[in-house]
């Protein structure tokens, strides 16, 4: 009699006819077939499963505990992997002991969550790294960003090559994370072949705040030690430091910052040491001192008092040359603030000199002296008392042939006036 089967059967269909129940095996239908592997959703194995050298062919998922052997194909779920020597295409492996893996090659992204804490070869070319946390390096506790302990830390890149050399500029920025860090802010920059050759350079932005194309150098030292601030041109090469005006200002200042209202500001000048030449500002007392060869030869008091505390000369000895003021060519002439300190030279065709009120102050010194045979009238202007030296009366003088005259003031409007040939 013939049977007729079900078509299509999966593995582990019954069939009964005639009291008979036929199993599909997954090959053909048999009265006592073994029943390896459970239709059940969830089937699993009492023992160790053993193939031979056949294959299993499974259109489900199996689920292992260990692998012993090789492991081919897919193996999506595996939750141990303890060798996988010829997988090609591991996904999702997970598990303890660790993976190990000769040769690796990640095309796509490399997620590692947990810590990484030794690479035993070198790493030849990474095209880019991002680091969330810091970076130490000799280091295992870095205390910044980015740490460098007991070394040295090298930056070279060739920008370009100039009459033969190569143009070495190593730059460090300092960026906006506003934006990105897209934008410059300012930075460092070390450059051996340049207009100054083996300079480094500090950029910061303008002072209108704006960045990127508008950071500009402010601060520059050369090769041979020169330092230039806000500016790169120099006088000649003995000229150390030059410093230009800031952005905006017409005025330059150079400030000596004492450290307490008691302490000294000092400009020192000299050669192998600070004991020659030196300017010094006593803050305690706001006066200041100018020493030379190591001697203070001159002070300034806060009242503005010129004190000499050494010997004042010119080239004729302990004098100083009083300059004069020639006015023979004018037929009168009245005194200037700035004949104080002067002889005013008056001759034939000078016929009056007149004193002024309130135009010098106490301790001018004005001389007038007659060159010429004529008489000279010495009026005091409206106001001014002038005082004849030897006998305290007021009014003009007059002043003879080749007669000099030297007047002296006590106040503004106060004078007196002593004399040869003078009446």
């Amino acid at each position: 009699m013939a049977i007729n089967f079900p078509n299509n059967p999966a593995v582990n269909d019954t069939f009964t006819v005639g009291g008979t129940t036929f199993t599909f095996t997954g090959v053909k239908w048999e009265t006592s077939a073994v029943v390896e592997i459970s239709s059940d959703t969830t089937p699993s194995l009492g023992g160790t499963l053993d193939a031979g050298t056949h294959n299993i062919n499974n259109v489900g998922v199996i689920t292992a505990t260990t692998f012993s052997g090789n492991v081919t194909g897919n193996a999506d779920t595996a939750t141990t992997a303890t060798t996988a020597t010829t997988a090609t295409n591991a996904q999702g492996l997970t598990g303890d002991p660790s993976i190990q893996v000769t040769n690796a090659t990640v095309l796509g992204d490399l997620d590692v969550q947990g810590t990484t804490t030794t690479i035993d070869t070198a790493i030849t070319e990474v095209d880019s790294l991002n680091v969330e946390g810091s970076v130490g390096i000799g280091t295992t506790n870095p205390s910044h960003k980015l740490n460098v302990y007991d070394g040295d830390i090298a930056v070279t890149k060739r920008v370009a090559a100039s009459g033969g050399n190569d143009v070495q500029m190593v730059r460090l920025r300092v960026s906006n994370p506003a934006d990105n860090n897209t934008t410059t802010l300012g930075g460092i920059s070390a450059e051996t072949v340049s207009n100054w050759g083996g300079s480094l350079t500090f950029h910061t932005k303008t002072a209108d705040g704006s960045p990127g194309a508008n950071v500009s150098e402010k601060l520059r030292i050369d090769s041979s030690g020169r330092v230039g601030i806000n500016t790169i041109s120099f006088n000649d090469a003995a000229e150390a430091l030059r410093v230009q005006a800031p952005s905006g200002q017409s005025n330059t200042h150079l400030t000596i910052k004492a450290g307490s209202t008691s302490g000294y500001s000092v400009l020192n000048f000299g050669d192998d040491d600070f004991n020659e030449g030196r300017i010094k500002y006593n803050h305690s007392d706001n006066s200041m001192q100018f020493f030379i060869d190591d001697s203070e030869r001159l002070s300034i008091n806060s009242s503005g008092n010129v004190v000499a505390t050494g010997t004042i000369s010119d080239s004729i000895g302990s004098l100083r040359d009083v300059p004069l003021n020639d006015q023979s060519s004018n037929a009168s002439y009245t005194l200037v603030a700035s004949d104080a300190g002067k002889v005013v030279h008056a001759h034939s065709t000078t016929a009056t000199v007149v004193v002024p009120n309130s135009v010098f102050s106490v301790g001018n010194v004005v001389t007038i002296l007659n060159g010429g045979t004529g008489n000279i009238a010495i009026n005091q202007g409206s106001g001014l008392s002038l005082r004849n030296n030897g006998d305290g009366s007021t009014g003009n003088r007059t002043l003879a042939q080749f007669g000099m005259a030297t007047i002296y003031f006590t106040g503004a409007s106060v004078c007196y006036i002593s004399g040869s040939n003078m009446t």
